[in-house]
């Protein structure tokens, strides 16, 4: 596997108050914020590498004569 992208690797965060006049930490919720390009990075991967790893499977299988289900364990 390659390395992520120096975009993928930096975040924010911002700090919501769960209940009016918010003074101590305890009373704020961080939500974490990736920049546009980690984003849209990650939603490639997520969706483009199940269908290489699923490429690859069918031709190892293809290759040895035996089928992608030879690979399900019951």
């Amino acid at each position: 596997m390659g390395l992520l992208p120096d975009c993928c690797l930096l975040s924010e965060g911002c700090s919501i108050p769960k209940e009016e006049d918010s003074k101590t930490l305890k009373q704020f919720r961080t939500i974490s914020r990736l920049n546009i390009e980690g984003h849209v990075f990650l939603s490639i991967q997520t969706t483009q590498l199940p269908v290489h790893v699923d490429k690859q499977v069918y031709a190892h299988f293809s290759a040895k004569g035996k089928s992608a289900r030879d690979l399900r364990v019951s």
